[in-house]
């Protein structure tokens, strides 16, 4: 499988120089690579929003796409770094459950733990794996290199769950995993979850949010209310306004949940 798309999920944001650099190294290996910027804005250190802005965003682009994603707070310690090829993709990065539930949702075939240095550049910094391993990686990937070349196989790579509410379940805490550019606040929720509690509600920042609606234009002004995203997970929204900002709430946060009425969500 053979793909000249590189897409890139970091927490480098825009104002350093990092993601730049990274798309020199794989210009300099590969110059033919297509790098698509998918987000450099995760949240410093935010695995858990890296995973979710990973898995949200994976499935549109083109099969044999290498997704090269470098949310590492523990870069220069002993976790692994792995090259992973699903059924259609392949996803490069460190080992601390970033990976995880994009590549098992479209089915892993191989796990690889980089390690033949002749795929990396000559000289590995410490703190910066972006550079020096993943993504020289992700550039000999696209252009074909065997990922059974440059490491050993393993059974298993570190899970991180995204969903983990359980409807049938006691413990009721939610977890924010992203605000997006408009305020609204991604929960741990799949919608399908949500609907099966049958009268579950959100109370945060003294404010209890238990209205659903379809879309934005149906809700009214200035109520938060529960929607399901883009992405098929539950969001906290404020028509015209950022629900982020009201209730105070940031990638990371947990936020408690109660049975209060009954709803429905589509």
């Amino acid at each position: 499988m053979k793909n000249l798309n590189i897409a890139l999920v970091t927490d480098f944001g825009q104002e350093d120089i990092y993601p730049g650099v990274m798309k020199g190294v794989i210009a300099s290996l590969n110059p033919k690579a297509n790098v698509i910027d998918i987000t450099h804005s995760v949240q410093p250190g935010n695995i858990l929003q890296g995973a979710f802005l990973l898995f949200s965003s994976f499935r549109y682009f083109p099969r044999g796409t290498v997704f090269c994603a470098v949310v590492d707070p523990g870069v220069g310690s002993n976790r692994a770094a792995l090259a992973v090829r699903t059924a259609d993709y392949f996803f490069v990065g460190p080992d601390n459950g970033l990976m995880w539930q994009s590549a098992s949702d479209n089915g892993i075939h191989e796990i690889i733990e980089l390690s033949e240095s002749r795929f990396f550049r000559k000289t590995v910094s410490s703190t910066f794996h972006g550079r020096d391993v993943f993504a020289p990686a992700a550039a000999h990937i696209s252009k074909g290199e065997d990922v059974t070349r440059m490491g050993k196989g393993r059974e298993r790579m570190v899970r991180l769950s995204l969903a983990k509410f359980d409807p049938a379940g006691s413990n009721r805490d939610i977890r924010v995993l992203h605000v997006d550019t408009f305020g609204n606040v991604i929960l741990d929720v799949l919608a399908e979850d949500f609907r099966s509690a049958g009268d579950l509600s959100v109370k945060t920042g003294g404010v209890t949010v238990s209205a659903c609606f379809q879309s934005y234009h149906e809700a009214k002004e200035d109520t938060p209310f529960f929607v399901t995203s883009s992405s098929g997970f539950v969001e906290i929204a404020v028509k015209n306004d950022n629900a982020a900002a009201r209730l105070g709430l940031e990638p990371g946060d947990t936020v408690s949940a109660t049975f209060t009425r009954n709803r429905d969500l589509d």
